[in-house]
C-alpha cells in the first residue's frame, strides 16, 4: 500500500469532503481508494490495452470509487426510482438535446453532478 503523509492536503481534504456522505468513515473511503490505486499501478499496462473496455473501467474503477464514498452506485438499498443515489445513462435535455451521462449523482432524487466514463483510447 501506498505511503501518505499523515494529514491530507487542502486539495485532498475538499476532494473528500465534497464526496463523502455525512457520518461516512474517511478514513475507511481513504483505504479503499488507496486499494483502487494499488491494483492500477500493478497492472497498468492491461489497462492501456485497446481490449479494455469503457464497461470494465465501470465495473472495476469508477462504481467501487463512488462506493468508498458512501453511495449506493447498485442501489443496494432497494431505493424505488426516484430515490437512487446513482442512475445510469440518465436521459436529462441540455439545449434541446437529449443526452445520457454514465452516471447521474442524486440526493434526495435531485441530480446533484454527473459522470461520463471514458477509457484511455478516448481523445
Amino acid at each position: 500500500m501506498r505511503s501518505y503523509k499523515a494529514s491530507p492536503s487542502p486539495c485532498q481534504k475538499f476532494f473528500i469532503d465534497c464526496f463523502c456522505f455525512s457520518g461516512m468513515n474517511k478514513e475507511k473511503a481513504k483505504y479503499e481508494v488507496e486499494k483502487l490505486i494499488q491494483v492500477f499501478e500493478n497492472k497498468f499496462k492491461q489497462y492501456k490495452l485497446p481490449t479494455y473496455k469503457e464497461a470494465q473501467v465501470r465495473i472495476e474503477f469508477i462504481d467501487k470509487f463512488f462506493k468508498a464514498f458512501g453511495w449506493d452506485v447498485n442501489n443496494e438499498g432497494g431505493n424505488s426510482e426516484q430515490f437512487k443515489d446513482v442512475i445510469s445513462e440518465d436521459a436529462i435535455k441540455i439545449e434541446g438535446n437529449t443526452k445520457a451521462p454514465d452516471y447521474a449523482f442524486r440526493i434526495g432524487g435531485q441530480r446533484i453532478f454527473f459522470v461520463e466514463a471514458k477509457n484511455h483510447l478516448f481523445h
